[in-house]
């Protein structure tokens, strides 16, 4: 009977992990619309930067396709620093298209700037590049602004087809940053039910093996 049960525990998280793919390897990839500014960092070929101060990515109310993958990373899009002295403000305005069966309860984003040594590493305070407080969201979901993080919430989760729109603003302090160039990395994560059936099937597995 016990053997029986840790099977069909296994069998469950099988099935839900065949379904939904490694949710917790997180991460996405994009759909259609993956060409400029969606390059992983590569420090010889840069490729293509998002330019100037006011940056649409996909059209509004017809948004790139996402869809959580097993095997993506995050979205990284890299932005070139606009030249001149001063602060100056880079308006960012995202329209995606929810795709898969996985509903999304946050989604999460990064500053990053590139080291030789490290490659991409996160933004601190003193670096002179952070997101300004005014995000809007749609849909409605809280949102928190950080400096260099962006994390934003929906209660309930958005399901596929949804289109959301993201827009926010990065200040760069010229005078202070040496940089050329920063990323903005971004995920969705999902919803905490999917997690938990994927979990009880991991555990399932754990104690089948124990009880051989």
């Amino acid at each position: 009977m016990r053997k029986t049960f840790a099977v069909g525990v296994l069998a469950v998280g099988c099935v839900v992990w065949a379904l939904c793919g490694a949710v917790s390897a997180g991460p996405i990839v994009s759909g259609p619309g993956t060409g400029a500014g969606y390059l992983l960092p590569d420090p010889e070929n840069q490729g293509e930067m998002y330019t100037g101060t006011t940056v649409c990515i996909g059209d509004p109310g017809n948004g790139i396709d996402v869809t959580l993958d097993p095997d993506g990373g995050p979205i990284v899009k890299q932005f070139a620093v606009p030249e001149g002295t001063g602060d100056v403000t880079i308006c960012i305005s995202e329209h995606w298209h929810v795709m898969g069966p996985i509903p999304w309860t946050d989604w999460h984003e990064e500053l990053r700037l590139w080291r030789p040594v490290d490659g991409w590493v996160a933004s601190v305070p003193g670096d002179g590049l952070y997101f300004s407080a005014a995000v809007v969201v749609t849909p409605g979901a809280g949102v928190y602004s950080s400096g260099d993080k962006i994390d934003i919430y929906w209660d309930p989760p958005i399901v596929e087809c949804t289109q959301v729109c993201i827009t926010k603003s990065v200040v760069v302090e010229r005078d202070v940053l040496s940089d050329t160039m920063f990323a903005i990395f971004e995920w969705p994560t999902p919803e905490p039910a999917t997690m938990g059936l994927l979990g009880l099937g991991l555990a399932g597995l754990v104690i089948r093996r124990r009880r051989r």
